[in-house]
């Protein structure tokens, strides 16, 4: 017996010693790369599995070999049944355990039952003995705040059940999200070749491989191209789009045309996306227009399938748009619906622009001396500065300075008068301490800016609502534009003095353009299922008082544009959160054919101001520094810009594009 306790004790022994001792976390870094593989495209993916820490190399890649502080010895052979399990063997288990990845996210401290684990982000000190597994340190991680979201989205992603994760370096990957960035952030292409970026990529991946901007150029061209090919795909998919365009001219005065294509797909969803970016060489005549527009249809092969085409009211326009129609009339195989009664959609954005603009010719003092303020404390720093004290002794709890209006767009008026209110005691104490400062306006002033903000409020609010991009706009039309109505009607009754002798020669620019508007925005309202023909009886009995013949008229031309659907209860109109596109999805099968028609309706915006939105794109991209881009690189960049955007569920801001001023601001008549 004794004898056999010895020899189990030898066996014992002899395993020990063939275990490898304790050893201190592995690092996972790649194995360097030979001089001719420094300048190849090939993708190199590293794979690194969370319970083995190795790498393998797997169709073609480049893979990455462990690296330990003693070389691996054989496993030692298994003890027979008869030996007792020794502490030095499950020492020895334990030590190859510590491979796991986890520790690229803790620092190790002391051994054995003592091990701790150091959180690299917040210092939090935990228990990492074996017998506990790494459970808990990889929730530590998943959860700790000073980690950073972003971070949290790149750590390897740790399976429970199978306690193993592979996560992959892709050259590929990499490249085509930088290329994302330079496109979606207006990046300059030198950027890549900054010292300090290069530094930074090579620090946070060494094994990416920066290439040249003349490559980062070639491979936005190549995304573009790839993104135009499934966006094409889309539209080739659906029956019906629509169009919207403008002009721009860059800083070096070179003029540029936009397009951009709306639609509604198979799950009724509202899409925009602009598809093309071209110069346009003046002279910019009715035929040019029309011709950059035909050009831009065959290229995406969408001849049969424009039906509605939205742009600012100048007569160019009108002349473009009458060459177009006859156009898709001979070419096409399927001519706009209604027999393209309403192809030409005329901009609302622009048409209240110049309806407010009629009125605004002749300011009164008071909002001239608004502008005056406004542009005395921004001319110079030392004014600045005497604002922002007067600013801080009424303790007005913001430091932003009111807005300048700017000529060409007129909300920008209203903008101005609305930022400045606010600032009313800090203007009149600056007018005490500053002698230039002549132009402070009286209370009686003060009240009449005030007034004037709330007379253009109206104004301002269909703007908005009608120029959103992300959601269907032409049911708001009707809505909108008699609510314009009913202010100037309103205000010329009992509005001051200074505000009704504004409202005559803006109703007549209103009347000039509602009787081209009426009939499409009575029809668009229709396809509300929250309204239907209900309110736009109401609309119009107030409207036309007790006319009963003059509204039964006009409902009539709209009720026989539709047919369909009228007689059923409309929807509660109280519903939160109502989305027009989902309840006609949903009622679709019960409306077959109305159903076709309400996504040809819904689909047109009412503004072009998915396009002038490019514009404010454009001059980022295109500044004084990349006037040279090439016109196929500019277009790509801008393009991609707004489809990387749409992909990506950015936000880009139409701020810049809402006051519609930049086309010209004149209407068709002054522009011939």
């Amino acid at each position: 017996m004794t004898t056999n306790r010895s020899r189990a004790r030898k066996r014992a022994h002899s395993s020990s010693n063939e275990s490898p001792p304790d050893e201190e976390p592995s690092s996972i870094r790649p194995t360097s790369a030979s001089p001719d593989s420094s300048d190849s495209d090939l993708d190199d993916d590293l794979q690194i599995t969370g319970e083995t820490n190795s790498a393998t190399q797997t169709d073609g890649r480049d893979t990455a070999t462990p690296t330990t502080k003693n070389p691996p010895r054989p496993a030692p052979k298994a003890p027979s049944a008869a030996a007792p399990k020794t502490s030095e063997d499950s020492s020895a288990k334990r030590a190859r355990k510590t491979t796991s990845n986890i520790w690229d996210h803790f620092t190790a401290a002391g051994e054995g039952e003592k091990k701790k684990a150091i959180c690299k982000y917040c210092r939090l000190e935990m228990t990492a003995k074996s017998s506990h597994g790494m459970m808990s340190l990889w929730r530590h991680i998943q959860r700790c705040s000073s980690s950073g979201s972003k971070a949290k989205q790149l750590l390897l992603h740790f399976n429970a059940k199978t306690n193993s994760s592979t996560w992959v370096f892709s050259q590929k990957d990499s490249r085509d999200l930088l290329t994302k960035l330079v496109i979606s952030d207006k990046k300059p292409f030198t950027s890549v070749e900054h010292p300090i970026f290069k530094a930074f990529i090579a620090l946070l991946q060494p094994r990416f491989k920066l290439h040249s901007c003349i490559t980062l150029r070639k491979d936005v061209i190549d995304m573009y191209k790839s993104m135009k090919e499934t966006i094409a795909n889309e539209i080739a998919s659906v029956d019906r789009i629509a169009l919207t365009t403008d002009l721009w001219t860059s800083s070096n005065q070179t003029p540029f045309m936009v397009v951009s294509a709306h639609f509604i797909s198979s799950d009724w969803k509202l899409h925009k996306q602009i598809i093309s970016f071209k110069e346009l060489p003046p002279p910019h005549t009715g035929l040019a227009i029309s011709n950059q527009l035909v050009a831009s249809i065959v290229e995406w092969k969408v001849m049969d399938k424009v039906s509605h085409v939205t742009v600012d009211n100048t007569s160019s326009n009108n002349v473009a748009l009458a060459c177009l129609a006859q156009i898709l009339k001979d070419k096409s195989r399927s001519p706009p619906d209604l027999n393209g009664k309403f192809f030409h959609v005329r901009c609302a954005a622009h048409i209240i622009n110049l309806i407010v603009k009629d009125g605004l010719k002749e300011l009164s003092t008071a909002v001239s001396k608004i502008q005056d303020s406004v542009w005395h404390v921004k001319s110079t720093p030392a004014r600045k500065k005497q604002f922002q004290d007067a600013i801080k002794e009424t303790n007005i709890p913001t430091q932003a300075l009111p807005s300048v209006d700017v000529p060409t767009r007129w909300n920008s008026m209203y903008i101005m008068l609305k930022s400045a209110l606010p600032f009313k005691q800090a203007f009149i104490n600056l007018s005490e301490r500053d002698a230039n400062y002549l132009n402070c306006p009286t209370d009686e002033e003060w009240n009449e800016i005030s007034m004037m903000k709330d007379f253009l409020e109206v104004f301002n609010i269909a703007t908005l609502k009608l120029g959103t991009t992300g959601s269907p706009s032409a049911h708001m039309l009707y809505m909108n534009m008699n609510q314009i109505n009913r202010q100037l009607k309103q205000s010329i009754k009992s509005g001051p003095p200074y505000i009704s002798s504004l409202i005559e020669p803006m109703q007549e620019k209103y009347d000039k353009y509602w009787k081209k508007m009426e009939l499409f925005a009575g029809i668009t309202f229709a396809f509300d299922p929250r309204y239907k023909l209900a309110l736009l009886e109401f609309l119009l009995s107030d409207e036309l008082g007790s006319d009963k013949n003059a509204i039964a008229t006009r409902v009539k031309k709209i009720r026989d544009g539709i047919y369909l659907y009228l007689e059923e209860s409309t929807v509660p109109i109280d519903t939160k959160g109502f989305d027009i596109l989902d309840w006609w999805r949903i009622n679709s099968l019960r409306f077959p054919t109305l159903s076709i028609l309400a996504k040809s309706i819904l689909m047109i915006p009412m503004t072009s101001i998915a396009s002038e939105s490019a514009f404010s794109t454009g001059g980022r991209v295109l500044n004084d520094t990349r006037n040279c881009l090439k016109p196929e690189t500019l277009e790509a960049l801008i393009c991609g810009q707004d489809w990387i955007a749409t992909n990506e569920g950015l936000h880009i801001s139409n701020t810049d594009a809402i006051g519609y001023g930049e086309s010209d601001g004149e209407d068709e008549e002054t522009a011939s």
